[in-house]
């Protein structure tokens, strides 16, 4: 999922879209929640800058380009990346969202790639497509369809504003949090002098 800009992955920057993973032995299930991910993304990100695929099992892949974000190279992308996730799964209440995704190794399985189980294809979807139902979208994902070019992108300052959002509310969460001395006072009452150092 990721662009490096060195050999030694653990040194390099990385660069590339924001990517989501719904994945459910229901397939109808992630669709459901897939859709409903769909309809908040398009809040904020144009409609050109969504990329929506069925993997070719019971699960799908959403995508936001990274240019129309804003997103820059980074080490910290897929922390990123898994506190938006997270944030998102928590207002949606999704139940699908895959979390092993995000690691700095990922593979995506590419799309029009056959899966090895299944005998499906990984497909690209329109939003229409992708609320048109699970039995119509297996139908479609048995051929590899190959005229689905992804649009010229525009960087968007809607997206990177709601974006850079959740890069500065990461960053927060990174900072040590000072306690205040009733904090203090609570938490010498649960855990005895071991729990009132600073966290």
């Amino acid at each position: 999922v990721f662009n490096y800009d060195n050999r030694d992955i653990g040194l390099s920057s990385r660069l590339g879209n924001l990517y989501f993973d719904l994945d459910s032995s229901e397939g109808e299930t992630a669709r459901l929640e897939a859709v409903r991910l769909v309809q908040l993304l398009r809040d904020y990100v144009p409609e050109e800058a969504i990329r929506i695929y069925f993997t070719g099992k019971k699960g799908f892949h959403v995508e936001c380009e990274a240019m129309c974000l804003g997103i820059t190279g980074s080490k910290d992308l897929a922390d990123i990346f898994r506190f938006a996730a997270a944030d998102i799964r928590d207002t949606l209440s999704l139940d699908t969202m895959d979390f092993a995704v995000y690691d700095i190794r990922r593979m995506w399985r590419l799309p029009n790639s056959r899966h090895q189980q299944t005998g499906l294809y990984k497909v690209a979807l329109s939003q229409e497509e992708l609320e048109s139902g699970y039995d119509n979208i297996l139908l479609y994902a048995r051929e590899p369809h190959f005229d689905r070019d992804v649009p010229e992108q525009a960087f968007s300052s809607v997206a990177n504003e709601w974006y850079r959002d959740y890069v500065y509310k990461w960053e927060a969460s990174k900072q040590p949090r000072i306690m205040s001395s009733g904090d203090l006072l609570e938490r010498f009452k649960k855990h005895g002098s071991l729990g009132t150092h600073r966290v």
